[in-house]
């Protein structure tokens, strides 16, 4: 009880994430469940939530709550919900990431499994700062890189999103000042910010 109510403080910061590793699992609910989902997912990523009646469950909170979401979902099962996604602005508030697997990263995955699985650390970044200044000249390149990655569309919010990146790739390198080479490593992944499947 006491994780929950640290976890729901720290939603209602602003400082974390929502991970869903299998988005299929939360879609396979029946089809109204499955909308309401995406729709509150789709509100707590911009307008934030203020209210929730969901499934028996009734929260207010003081100041409405906002949090990123990751999540994965097959070729497929996007292709299939694209339309609907994009009707009701879901799409729009994600970065879409995409790639497949050469066959020289098949193997090593295979060689991978093959040798058993190694305990993985994965460091989570909690009680540091969550602001890194852009400088100028780096803000104008990824102005510049946001514009290019949406040419059909204003661009705006894939420009806020670039901008979180690169703060967020600064501060994951430990600096308070973003520097051109976090840029540049947010530039190399955009390749991948679209559904071209590109190989890895």
């Amino acid at each position: 009880m006491e994780d929950g109510g640290r976890r729901r403080r720290l939603v209602e910061k602003g400082k974390t994430h929502i991970l869903i590793p299998d988005l299929l699992k939360v879609l396979s609910h029946q089809k109204v469940v499955a909308r309401n989902t995406i729709t509150m997912l789709n509100s707590l990523m911009e307008e934030g939530l203020k209210n929730v009646m969901f499934y028996g469950t009734q929260k207010e909170f003081k100041q409405p709550v906002r949090c990123g979401v990751i999540a994965a979902i097959t070729r497929a099962a996007f292709r299939a919900r694209e339309q609907y996604w994009k009707g009701i602005g879901f799409v729009g508030r994600c970065i879409l990431v995409s790639f497949s697997y050469s066959d020289v990263t098949k193997s090593k995955i295979h060689e991978h499994i093959r040798k058993g699985f190694p305990v993985k650390m994965i460091e989570i970044m909690t009680g540091k700062r969550t602001q890194a200044e852009i400088p100028a000249k780096i803000a104008g390149r990824v102005q510049d890189l946001a514009v290019a990655e949406t040419p059909f569309s204003t661009g705006f919010r894939v420009h806020k999103q670039l901008r979180a990146l690169v703060q967020a790739h600064a501060l994951y390198c430990g600096r308070s000042k973003v520097k051109m080479e976090n840029f540049e490593e947010v530039r190399r992944l955009s390749k991948f910010m679209n559904l071209d499947f590109h190989q890895i």
